[in-house]
């Protein structure tokens, strides 16, 4: 009896050890990623996607297109030199025909994680862009104060070109993004490398902050005819990615994945996993069932199930043994008791 109240107590040890070990398979789920809309005016709304609980299920509300979530590998070429990125698309263009600029990309803050040419997001350093096509240049809002300050987007051409070869109209600086069209001939007008691709490096340019306070201190007859830009206020430049303009024929990579898409992309809908909750407490009940078969066998029959049988049986030889007549064994012992029956039925 005292056994069975120890090999209880171990088995309610044991299982509530077991059930208070860490869920490891249990993770929390990533932030849902915002992400922006544009119709064919042009007119753009940020979308922030919710996570509301539904019946002990986890729901996302207004979540962002599964092409926006899907990442793979890709194979870009910043600085020149051919690498692989695995992650979300590379670039994010329009949906629409021509120059239409309706589509969807994902929103450019500090949640989106700005990459090396802040404050851009998209396109990112090496893509490959192809002639007729819109394409969304996205940067972070939060990196220009105030947030009505009016940016250029510039376009330059070729390795050294120190002239923008196109220019945007002036863009609020909150508007985050400037749908950005390739014209069709421009690989004709703009003849690239024997490699086939145009060189393309994108910059954001605006009035330096004290351009205003010194245009305004400045005397008329201190005007320098001889340099007619000496006029214009001074601009603040931000570097952006360079891309590469070619023809989708000639286009090897970028925009193609290697792979196919990975878990990140899975439904945003997806509950939690329950099969590391499960296991565990399967566990515990497994190991509870067998100590309560072996307590039982014990005490019926005097043995432990599988290995009982094996142990009681040398348990019965053990005992046979020690009550019966020692025999000899292998190195020739005497019989002690057998030679004085023999003995006495000499004498008789």
């Amino acid at each position: 009896m005292q056994a069975l109240r120890r090999l209880s107590a171990a088995a309610v040890l044991l299982l509530h050890y077991v059930l208070a070990l860490p869920q490891a398979g249990i993770t929390v789920a990533p932030s849902p990623v915002a992400w922006v809309t544009v119709d064919a005016s042009g007119s753009a709304r940020t979308i922030t996607p919710e996570v509301i609980t539904t019946q002990g299920q986890l729901t996302t509300v207004s979540g962002a297109p599964s092409d926006l979530l899907s990442t793979a590998t890709y194979t870009l070429s910043p600085n020149g030199r051919a690498s692989t990125y695995t992650g979300l698309a590379p670039v994010a263009s329009a949906t629409g025909t021509g120059d239409n600029p309706a589509g969807v990309f994902p929103a450019c803050d500090a949640n989106a994680g700005v990459g090396s040419v802040a404050p851009f997001c998209l396109p990112k350093a090496g893509s490959e862009l192809h002639p007729g096509k819109t394409y969304y240049i996205t940067w972070s809002p939060a990196s220009f104060s105030p947030p009505t300050l009016e940016l250029t987007l510039q376009a330059l051409f070729g390795e050294s070109s120190a002239r923008p070869n196109l220019t945007s109209p002036p863009i609020p600086a909150s508007a985050g993004f400037y749908a950005f069209h390739i014209p069709p001939n421009i690989l004709h007008t703009n003849p690239p490398p024997k490699d086939g691709r145009l060189n393309l490096t994108f910059q954001l340019t605006h009035p330096s902050p004290s351009s205003s306070n010194t245009a305004a201190n400045t005397p008329n007859n201190n005007t320098n005819t001889t340099n007619p830009t000496s006029q214009q206020p001074p601009l603040t430049t931000h570097p952006g990615p360079t891309v590469f303009i070619t023809t989708p024929s000639s286009s090897s990579s970028s925009s193609s994945s290697s792979s196919s898409s990975s878990s990140s992309s899975a439904p945003p809908n997806a509950g939690p996993d329950i099969v590391p909750i499960l296991l565990p407490i399967l566990a515990a009940v497994a190991i509870a069932v067998a100590v309560a078969l072996c307590v039982i066998s014990w005490r019926k029959h005097g043995r432990m199930p599988l290995v009982g049988g094996v142990v009681g049986k040398m348990g019965k030889l053990t005992d046979r043994a020690s009550w019966s007549p020692t025999g000899r064994g292998v190195g020739g012992g005497r019989n002690v008791f057998q030679e004085e029956v023999e003995r006495q039925e000499r004498l008789r």
